[in-house]
């Protein structure tokens, strides 16, 4: 009875560890063609988080203004050469990819702060 208890437990080991090694390959194998490089999801980012802000300070009402917003965002995308395709596609990409994404938005985060300081000292 000991020995089928331990082989049932050697056997879980087993399964999982095999879970966790097919999860953790699973972006190694997409390819990054048409991912947008971090440091333009960066600033990309970072000025759709200050459109974010511009609209909730001025208190636009998102579901009147969807067309609006989506045409500032896609003003940001063109102006950085890409798109809201490219733009989902990299989403879904770094989205995976918790350590780049983490970087990003500690990235995204330090920029709106030297942002942030600036107008303060422009005021």
């Amino acid at each position: 009875m000991f020995l089928v208890k331990r082989c049932a437990s050697i056997l879980y080991l087993v399964i999982g560890i095999l879970l966790f090694s097919s999860c953790n390959t699973k972006n190694e194998n997409k390819t990054t063609d048409g991912i947008i490089p971090e440091s333009k999801m960066i600033t990309i980012i970072t000025d759709l988080h200050i459109i974010d802000a511009t609209i909730n300070i001025k208190h636009i009402n998102k579901r009147n203004n969807n067309k609006k917003i989506t045409k500032y965002y896609n003003y940001v995308l063109k102006k950085y050469g890409y798109n809201r395709i490219q733009f989902n596609k990299s989403i879904e990409y770094y989205s995976g990819e918790p350590e780049k994404l983490d970087k990003i938005y500690d990235k995204v985060l330090e920029e709106l702060s030297k942002k942030q300081v600036m107008g303060k000292k422009e005021k």
